[in-house]
């Protein structure tokens, strides 16, 4: 996974592109040396930042995205609305390091899908190196999302992966949907009963 952080002071890359252009430039960069997919992202989680608006993520995010079109990115916002933006722009995957807890209506956004959603909670120091460590095009969730998804999905477990600075850190690959809470039973397309358990586990998502 490449990253791109169209932000003054991410922890990572923080101030290293001053325009979208420049963003969209690395960005296809990193694709052409391997990445399989590179995140982009509009608000910094170092920790200690400040949080910015949702017109100053947008305005930071969407140039990018669009320079990017057909390409596969993901964004990591815990913003709905740039999610949702981000989905109608074509984004593969959402990265949202509050696992849900920060916009209630993220679970609506993502759920209307058959779509890709990273969730790291308290793991968003190390979800760089997570993800290095994964498998290309599955979804890594830390043991803390799992408890709170698994009425929902079905996980196999990743086992104990070491991570610089928290040590082992039981993770999951999300697999399905139940196939109960699925259309046709395929594990794929949600179906009404998963959106009924969504809106009794999440308050404030609307299908």
């Amino acid at each position: 996974m490449g990253i791109v952080n169209v932000t003054p002071d991410s922890f990572a890359d923080g101030g290293r592109f001053a325009s979208a252009e420049e963003a969209v430039v690395a960005a296809r960069e990193m694709l052409a040396d391997g990445a399989v997919i590179v995140d982009v992202g509009g608000e910094s989680t170092r920790p200690g930042s400040a949080g910015v608006t949702l017109d100053e993520e947008l305005r930071r995010v969407v140039p990018v995205l669009e320079g990017l079109a057909g390409e596969p990115v993901s964004v990591d916002t815990a913003k709905a609305d740039v999610a949702r933006h981000a989905v109608a722009l074509g984004v593969e995957l959402v990265n949202d390091v509050t696992a849900l807890r920060g916009d209630p209506a993220m679970a609506g956004v993502v759920g209307k899908r058959k779509f890709l959603y990273d969730v790291w909670g308290d793991s968003v120091n190390v979800a760089a190196r997570m993800e290095s460590a994964g498998s290309a095009g599955r979804v890594n969730v830390s043991e803390a999302v799992h408890n709170r998804l698994k009425p929902l999905f079905d996980f196999e477990s990743r086992g104990s992966v070491e991570a610089k600075g928290k040590g082992p850190l039981a993770m999951h690959y999300l697999v399905r949907i139940k196939p109960e809470l699925s259309r046709e039973g395929a594990g794929r397309v949600p179906n009404d009963a998963f959106h009924h358990e969504c809106a009794r586990l999440f308050p404030g998502y609307v299908p």
